[in-house]
């Protein structure tokens, strides 16, 4: 736990702070709403679902994504309030950052600066360019899971991560392995008692929405994506460039350091994820 939560959340706000200044939104498209637009269009969905949390005459991508637009409701954001809700988790997530960093380096500038290039990935510029989108929530919930030692916030994270976006789901393998082999913990083993925390959501999902592949929509929507991720594997570099940037410097180090056995296992896993 950190001794000092202020001075983290001003080091979060003031890398979102320069993020923004050099990779500004879209703000020609934010003045007003604009239909047709991925920006809007991905937005009145987050506010219909605020509106009301269980609704299913929405897109297939969003239906399951209930918790942020559950907590909206709970808290009663009212109207466009509801997107403080992607920025609040930017802040946690880049707060949590620096926190880890801090503790792990007793040199301010360099926590600041590995945190500025945590702010430039799209873990933060998502969530701070579209509104309704939650991704720093999803990479807060697997940075828990990879570097925490607090059984609570472990569990808490994989039972509620997935209700944020299922993308959760594909990053755990890879977040689980990096917690084995990250050498942050005593005993290098596999804590397979967390995939345990994914069972109510995958049971959930199974008793309300039944088998994915036998609902028109669903079908519709995987082959629709599936055939637009086939056209497109060709931009698939440029894809990771967008992911993480210039992180990907820090994340090769990393596994440059680690034993041939570890690097095979992180690379299988991680290439299918990212």
């Amino acid at each position: 736990m950190s001794k000092d939560p202020f001075r983290h959340l001003c080091v979060a706000l003031g890398v979102i702070a320069v993020t923004l200044v050099f990779f500004s939104p879209r703000l020609w498209l934010m003045t007003d709403e604009k239909p047709g637009t991925f920006v809007w269009d991905r937005a009145n969905t987050f506010l219909s679902q605020v509106e009301d949390p269980f609704r299913t005459d929405i897109e297939s991508a969003m239906k399951w994504r209930i918790a942020p637009p559950l907590v909206a409701k709970i808290l009663h954001l009212n109207g466009k309030s509801a997107f403080f809700i992607p920025w609040i988790g930017a802040v946690i997530l880049l707060a949590y950052v620096s926190d880890l960093i801090r503790s792990k380096s007793q040199d301010w500038k360099f926590t600041i600066a590995a945190t500025l290039i945590v702010a430039t990935t799209s873990a933060v510029m998502v969530p701070l360019h579209w509104y309704g989108i939650n991704d720093s929530w999803i990479w807060l919930g697997l940075l828990v899971v990879t570097f925490s030692q607090n059984r609570t916030l472990l569990v808490a994270s994989v039972l509620l991560a997935p209700w944020v976006d299922e993308r959760f789901i594909i990053g755990l393998p890879l977040a689980l392995l990096s917690r084995q082999i990250g050498g942050s913990h005593s005993k290098r083993k596999f804590e397979w008692w967390l995939l345990l925390g994914l069972l109510p959501y995958i049971l959930i999902r199974i008793a309300m929405g039944g088998n994915p592949i036998n609902g028109e929509t669903e079908r519709t929507f995987i082959a629709t994506h599936l055939a637009d991720s086939t056209r497109r594997v060709g931009l698939a570099p440029l894809a990771w460039w967008m992911g993480l940037r210039i992180a990907w410097i820090p994340v090769g180090y990393f596994v440059k350091t680690l034993k041939s056995k570890d690097q095979i296992l992180l690379l299988a896993i991680g290439a299918p994820t990212v």
